[in-house]
């Protein structure tokens, strides 16, 4: 298994660069082939 080292601020600075709200990412884990999707929301604060 080979390991990436993509990170969460690497995710952000992708979605900022293709001004998208939604990214999708496939791999594989184990030889069984996976989707990450990371979607950046508003927060709302009480």
């Amino acid at each position: 298994m080979e390991a990436s080292k993509t990170s969460i601020l690497d995710i952000i600075n992708l979605m900022s660069t293709l001004n998208a709200d939604t990214v999708e990412m496939d791999f594989e884990y184990d030889g069984t082939p996976l989707r990450f999707q990371c979607k950046l929301m508003l927060r709302e604060d009480d």
